[in-house]
């Protein structure tokens, strides 16, 4: 089974859940880097579910997250403890903080 068939169809198909097309425009490589290791997908639903789910300010939690010392400890959290995972994971959500508006695309694209 090839990893990189199946996390190709989590983007293109919204097998799961539909990524917005400004994330993956502008953190394609970030992405792609996290989605080889399926920790790192898992975690993406992990912090979607902390900052997206249920929270008034997901911008305000998603800014929390990257620059709080303490956030190193939630990424590794929803990473099993994979301290490679917790980085690429990291590194996608400064992406998406700063290039991707939060994932939170324009309507209109």
């Amino acid at each position: 089974e090839n990893p990189e068939y199946d996390y190709g169809c989590y983007c293109d198909c919204g097998e799961e859940e539909e990524i917005p097309s400004c994330i993956t425009d502008n953190c394609g490589q970030q992405l792609a880097t996290c989605g080889e290791s399926e920790a790192c997908v898992n975690g993406i639903e992990g912090v979607g579910e902390k900052c997206y789910e249920d929270n008034e300010n997901p911008q305000q939690c998603m800014d929390e997250l990257v620059q709080d010392q303490e956030a190193g400890k939630l990424f590794k959290e929803v990473c099993d403890f994979d301290d490679t995972c917790a980085t690429d994971l990291k590194e996608l959500a400064k992406c998406v903080i700063n290039s991707a508006n939060y994932g939170m695309c324009p309507e209109d694209e």
